[in-house]
């Protein structure tokens, strides 16, 4: 009973820092887009590294978002299956999705991890701004660590229920 309540905890501050986050990102990405519109247009002097920044924050933005539903249970899911289910086979069906969702994630947070030491050793950086590249390759094992979390948090959630 205590570790289900930790774990709703942990997910819950969770959830509200990256929605934090993922907001101020959004909000930066935006209003330097903004300026450089303006700049582009009005004074024909953009910035020229801004779109290229832009890009890697929206990277930032979606692996980060994709853990934010990941707690919310807001990933695309087929309803056909779990509509002709009963409440228990739809209780063990949703462990079970949720099982393979956290190996699948841990799998891909291992993996990404090997790929941006990769990217680090071999010193690659962005064509504009000249910051490593393992800088953007690191939003992909951060959120799919964090979506392993929170699957892994909603597990322990729907075994509570289900014992």
């Amino acid at each position: 009973m205590l570790v289900p309540m930790i774990l709703q905890k942990i997910s819950e501050a969770l959830s509200s820092t990256i929605r934090c986050l993922l907001g101020s990102i959004l909000l930066f990405s935006c209003a330097l887009m903004f300026v450089n519109v303006v700049l582009r247009y009005c004074f024909t002097t953009p910035i020229y590294w801004v779109d290229e920044l832009a890009r890697y924050l929206m990277i930032w933005m979606i692996f980060l978002g994709a853990g934010e539903l990941a707690g919310k249970q807001g990933h695309i899911s087929i309803s056909l299956i779990k509509n002709v289910l009963g409440p228990q086979q739809k209780a063990v069906l949703g462990i079970l999705v949720n099982i393979i969702c956290t190996l699948f994630c841990l799998i891909l947070t291992y993996y990404s991890i090997e790929h941006t030491i990769r990217i680090k050793t071999a010193h690659q950086v962005t064509a504009s701004m000249g910051i490593p590249m393992w800088l953007t390759y690191l939003a992909i094992p951060c959120g799919s660590l964090l979506m392993a979390i929170r699957y892994f948090c909603e597990l322990f959630v729907r075994v509570e229920k289900r014992g």
